[in-house]
């Protein structure tokens, strides 16, 4: 790897750590803001709406229930696979 190739390596990843805690601060001061109590029912439902889209997706997913389980077609697994060994 050249100089130059590790130089640009090296500003990428300061690049990603500056935006990692551009992200968090801004998330911070949100959070901040958006701690007090409300004075109305709509301050109330923009605070929920708020929380609700900074709630990672796996946490939604959960309320779903179990995944769908699905069988196999065993004749139709057997016949692919004779049909490989064949090739």
């Amino acid at each position: 790897m050249s100089l130059l190739g590790f130089m640009d390596a090296v500003l990428t990843e300061d690049e990603s750590k500056a935006d990692q805690e551009r992200q968090r601060m801004y998330i911070e001061y949100l959070m901040m803001v958006n701690s007090r109590t409300p004075q109305s029912k709509d301050e109330k439902k923009a605070q929920e709406k708020f929380a609700k889209e900074l709630k990672p997706k796996e946490f939604n997913q959960q309320k779903r229930g179990p995944a769908k389980v699905y069988k196999w077609d065993q004749e139709l697994m057997n016949r692919l696979k004779a049909e490989q060994e064949k090739r």
